[in-house]
């Protein structure tokens, strides 16, 4: 069972292709093929699915003594296309009544010993003359042709694969939409600093500045405090907090974040965490 229900003019796909399907030539069909100038009005049926899933074997029925057109054809490899679906479902070509029609060319015969078939156990009888059965390339009737045999469980009944002697318009070829490809973003303006640091002159010296904000301290504190890493509530107490304000660092800290968002799809995966100093003043760290 194929994962997508194909459609007609679909391209064939390893997402779409079933055993059996009514195919036509597609877009990619290679001009290396015996038969690059088949009529493309023709219609094949698939008749093997390939291991790796980027190939596929088809075969199209010929007029005459030609017997069948076989191809091992890409569906996906070398990202090739050389079928797209054909029209589906199509008349029942096999026992010739026009109400019903055939979704595909898997059909079951019983190989009885009257010669007489049975497809898909409708009561169109097909008269076989000597209930051998069937072989590929030959008619059963003027307009259908064996292209295709599988095996069968049981030994009374013949899988076969027929396609139609009839040519039919070629479906318009679906195109995927034209998605806009997913670019990276494009350089942003580095952030400013925070309005909170009322810089008026942006080549002064760093200092240290008491925090006042209270949506900056508290962020702080809770990162103190934190339960993933952070000190115990209840042995440390925080006297002041002081912020380390360099303009110059904040330009280097800022462009560095644009620069990993612009590799990263505007992600900037950014953690705070804490300088230890050891004995050291924070005073130190001005120089």
């Amino acid at each position: 069972v194929a994962a997508h229900t194909p459609q007609p003019g679909d391209r064939v796909t390893i997402d779409n292709i079933q055993l059996g399907m009514f195919v036509q030539r597609g877009r990619d069909w290679s001009n290396d093929n015996p038969a690059a100038s088949m009529a493309a009005d023709r219609v094949g049926v698939v008749i093997k699915l390939d291991p790796d899933a980027g190939y596929t074997q088809v075969a199209f029925p010929c007029i005459g003594a030609q017997g069948i057109d076989e191809f091992t054809v890409r569906v996906g490899a070398r990202n090739m296309y050389e079928l797209q679906v054909g029209p589906t479902p199509i008349r029942n070509f096999v026992t010739g009544n026009g109400n019903e029609h055939m979704p595909g060319g898997l059909i079951t015969l019983d190989c009885g010993i009257n010669g007489v078939g049975q497809f898909l156990q409708r009561l169109n009888p097909l008269d076989r003359g000597n209930g051998t059965g069937y072989s590929v390339g030959q008619m059963i009737n003027s307009g259908c042709m064996v292209v295709g045999e599988l095996p069968c469980e049981q030994s009374s009944k013949q899988c076969l694969l027929v396609a139609p002697m009839e040519h039919f318009a070629v479906p318009p070829i679906q195109f995927p939409p034209n998605i806009p490809p997913v670019l990276p973003p494009a350089p942003r303006k580095p952030l400013s600093t925070p309005e909170y640091w009322n810089v008026t002159d942006r080549s002064a010296p760093p200092t240290l500045i008491p925090v006042t904000d209270l949506v900056e301290k508290e962020r702080i504190r809770d990162l103190f405090y934190s339960t993933d890493g952070g000190l115990d509530i209840q042995l440390f107490e925080i006297m002041s907090i002081q912020r380390f304000q360099n303009v110059h660092f904040w330009d280097q800290y800022a462009e560095k974040c644009e620069e990993i968002a612009i590799g990263y799809w505007g992600i900037v995966n950014e953690k705070r965490l804490f300088h230890g100093t050891k004995h050291l003043q924070p005073e130190t760290f001005l120089v």
